[in-house]
């Protein structure tokens, strides 16, 4: 999901969600690059390992 505000007017809304308990995590970044992806993926891991989630794998639409 894009919105306007970051380069060229548009930011990056990246979620994720964990299956059993429906907890969600979401950060907004100003691109979609691999390095926006990467930067979330890692604050995502660091959030659920807080809230006692251990990530198992990770499925992606877009082969992040």
């Amino acid at each position: 999901m894009t919105s306007p505000g970051g380069i060229d007017g548009w930011r990056s809304l990246r979620s994720d969600g964990e299956d059993h308990s429906r907890l969600a995590f979401t950060q907004v970044h100003p691109d979609e690059t691999e390095f926006s992806a990467e930067a979330f993926l890692r604050a995502a891991v660091g959030y659920f390992a807080s809230m006692g989630v251990q990530i198992q794998r990770v499925l992606t639409d877009n082969g992040m």
